[in-house]
């Protein structure tokens, strides 16, 4: 398989999307090019209920696609490897590295 998002949007709280940018695996630019909707409040309803109106819950629709190859291109311009169109079979962590077999 080749590394990439789904076209599809994902809904996701602007707050969950904010621990890619602590975690500084994006810049705070990065995560708002990715972040292709945004909406508050929004309505929840479950069969035969009422409308709930809540705030700040899955109220960012993310671009998969941009944030796999935002992140990819981050990767290997740290020096990482993406082995494409291979199986993975295992991985094994230590303290200080891991062992990943294909």
């Amino acid at each position: 398989r080749l590394l990439r998002g789904r076209t599809q949007e994902w809904n996701a709280s602007r707050k969950e999307c904010m621990n890619l940018v602590r975690a500084g695996l994006l810049t705070l630019e990065e995560l708002e090019d990715v972040i292709i909707s945004e909406f508050n409040p929004n309505r929840v309803t479950f069969k035969g209920g009422e409308d709930v109106w809540v705030s700040d819950i899955l109220n960012v629709g993310v671009a998969p696609d941009d944030l796999v190859e935002t992140l990819k291109q981050r990767f290997l311009r740290n020096g990482g490897k993406i082995r494409e169109l291979c199986e993975f079979r295992s991985a094994t962590i230590y303290d200080d590295m891991a062992v990943i077999k294909v």
